[in-house]
């Protein structure tokens, strides 16, 4: 940002009406000359007056630039967005300053620097948790809960895959509203094709 000060240069002597030349004297001092003299004054504190207007409106146009020209950050671009995850497991704390989950809740992690217990917030709550029991989530990825145990074909899989009831999966890739069979990931990694009817979003 531009700096600039407040004090009001010195007018040059041609607003302040000063005559450079040397003036002739004169051995008589009349009442014309006063009053040339009461013209002189009036005009130089006009012309004096005017230049303090002016400085003062050319002080206002540089801080209207200044503040113009300032890059403007918005707060959400200094702001990360914090990792989601869905818990898998019900856990019931045992300490004060543990959370509860759910199977299907979603946590803020704000503490993940130790590898077994992370510091999270859920619902307005906040403690620490088991980090398995969690799993991230990306951006719009729709879970769901299993309805029922069953057997499912691996995809890329050289066996089957089994669900069991009330586990909690990931969707793979978009869904559409009326799909009879989804794309999903359990927390192992390996996917399969199940049918809608078994699934229920949360």
């Amino acid at each position: 940002m531009k700096s600039f000060s407040l004090d009001t240069p010195d007018p040059p002597k041609q607003l302040l009406g000063i005559d450079e030349m040397p003036k002739k004297k004169s051995s008589s001092f009349t009442n014309n000359c006063f009053g040339q003299t009461n013209v002189a004054t009036s005009a130089t504190k006009k012309r004096f007056g005017f230049g303090l207007r002016s400085t003062s409106l050319e002080i206002e146009d540089t801080k209207r630039r200044s503040r113009s020209s300032s890059p403007q950050i918005s707060p959400r671009a200094k702001k990360k967005e914090a990792d989601v995850y869905v818990s898998l497991y019900h856990f019931r704390g045992k300490e004060k300053d543990d959370m509860d989950l759910r199977p299907g809740s979603r946590v803020t992690v704000t503490n993940s620097s130790d590898p077994d217990w992370w510091k999270g917030k859920c619902c307005s709550k906040s403690g620490y948790f088991p980090a398995k029991y969690l799993l991230k989530l990306q951006k719009y990825q729709r879970v769901y809960q299993v309805t029922h145990t069953m057997n499912l074909t691996e995809i890329d899989g050289l066996g089957g895959m089994r669900l069991h009831k009330d586990q909690i999966v990931l969707a793979v890739g978009d869904v559409e509203d009326d799909a009879t069979v989804i794309h999903v990931k359990a927390a192992n990694n390996r996917e399969a094709l199940c049918p809608a009817q078994f699934l229920v979003e949360v």
